[in-house]
């Protein structure tokens, strides 16, 4: 419980320091705030782009192997149950 309210202290101090660099800095709070906005959505573009080219990739090879082992077999014949 102590660890708790110390780290609700912490959080608090925190919270009120950088409330007071937003008042007395504005022009370049709001600078560094665009700009790491600005990079965290390139980041998350780009691997949302290189995580949909390596699906793609995946869903190619697991088609291309499956569609050689279906050649690869003969037909079943008789009824299944």
């Amino acid at each position: 419980m102590k660890k708790l309210e110390n780290g609700l202290s912490v959080g608090s101090i925190i919270m009120a320091v950088l409330g007071l660099i937003l008042l007395i800095f504005p022009s370049i709070t709001n600078k560094v705030i665009v700009f790491v906005i600005g990079i965290a959505l390139i980041i998350y573009g780009a691997y949302r782009v290189i995580r949909y080219l390596r699906r793609e990739i995946t869903v190619a090879v697991t088609e291309h192997i499956y569609i050689k082992s279906y050649q690869n077999k003969k037909a079943p014949t008789g009824t299944f149950f």
